[in-house]
């Protein structure tokens, strides 16, 4: 979900700074929208694998909190100077790389889901 989710986002932002009509742009943003409702989710629940359970994660989760917010405080002001100076066809490509760059990182994360020791999944019988 991750990585189909930074993908249809990062194609769709790309899309997004050439899009020439309101109704372009208003469709194009829904399905990035989209994008971004896939990976989100997706992203806390690897980071709640990660923490578990059995420990606290208040610091861990606030960390990964901030650095969202980080972005998001960033993302608007470096998108401006590079429309600034450039366009908003140029802005919109960085942004959409950035979503594919952490698409392609992602392609190479291990599993965050444990299985349970007393896990009711079913595993393979052996032949």
């Amino acid at each position: 979900m991750v990585i189909l989710g930074l993908v249809v986002n990062g194609l769709s932002m790309a899309a997004l700074g050439f899009s020439t009509n309101v109704v372009t742009f208003v469709i194009v943003s829904a399905i990035a929208g989209f994008g971004s409702g896939l990976f989100s989710p997706a992203q806390q629940a690897s980071v709640a694998d990660l923490i578990g359970n059995k420990r606290r994660g208040g610091k861990v989760l606030a960390t990964f909190q901030m650095s969202q917010d980080l972005g998001t405080i960033i993302g608007p002001i470096a998108a401006g100077a590079m429309v600034d100076a450039l366009s908003y066809g140029p802005a919109f490509v960085v942004a959409a790389a950035t979503s594919i760059l952490a698409a392609l990182y992602w392609l190479f994360a291990r599993e965050t889901l444990r299985p349970a020791a007393n896990s009711a999944v079913a595993t393979p019988a052996a032949d």
